[in-house]
């Protein structure tokens, strides 16, 4: 009896020990039934609720899959989601659109000369930047064919066509105001007063 239990405990440890180092090949994966339950992606077998690791050129991936989404906890609380139909979610757990963040996002400064913003995808010349300048004291800027298109002061100043607004709007350039079809007027108006305006 006391070898027997001798024998179970060894085995126990040894499985122990070595559970904190597991080795999986590449090209496959551990998960609920990954064999089973699986897709074809990139030619390789991976399972709808699985992790693996898989060769790429020059390296291995990890690849995470979970077929009704994933969901990424800390301290008991979901901090990042993916849902089933690829929506991202950081602090909500009902993403509707690509990406919905829940909380404040912090761009920081690039000190090399370029600019931290949201660019738009394939052309880098036209983005959302957030910076503070100690001259102009710019906080928003859109940006399109690398100049300044519109931005606002930390005084609340607004500019198009400047960056150096000094009345609540600024403007560097032509205004339009296209014509009304339906019998009212389009035109700069009093605020308030409906009757006033200038067109």
């Amino acid at each position: 009896m006391k070898k027997t239990i001798l024998i179970f405990s060894a085995l126990f440890s040894m499985f122990f020990i070595n559970a904190q180092h597991q080795t999986i090949g590449l090209n496959y994966s551990i998960g609920f039934n990954p064999s089973g339950d699986k897709f074809t992606y990139d030619n390789k077998e991976i399972g709808n609720y699985s992790l693996g690791w898989y060769q790429v050129p020059g390296s291995a991936e990890a690849r995470l899959s979970g077929y009704g989404g994933i969901n990424f906890f800390t301290q008991t609380g979901s901090r990042l989601i993916i849902t089933k139909n690829g929506n991202v979610g950081i602090g909500t757990t009902t993403p509707n659109q690509a990406l919905v963040v829940n909380g404040s996002i912090a761009l920081n400064y690039n000190q090399t000369g370029g600019f931290n913003g949201i660019k738009r995808n394939g052309v880098a010349t036209e983005y959302f930047n957030l910076i503070t300048n100690s001259n102009t004291s710019v906080i928003h800027q859109f940006t399109g064919s690398n100049k300044t298109i519109m931005s606002m002061t930390q005084g609340g100043n607004v500019g198009i066509g400047t960056t150096t607004p000094n009345q609540a709007l600024v403007v560097n350039g032509s205004i339009a105001l296209n014509y009304n079809e339906t019998g009212g007027f389009n035109g700069i108006k009093r605020n308030g007063v409906a009757t006033e305006y200038f067109i």
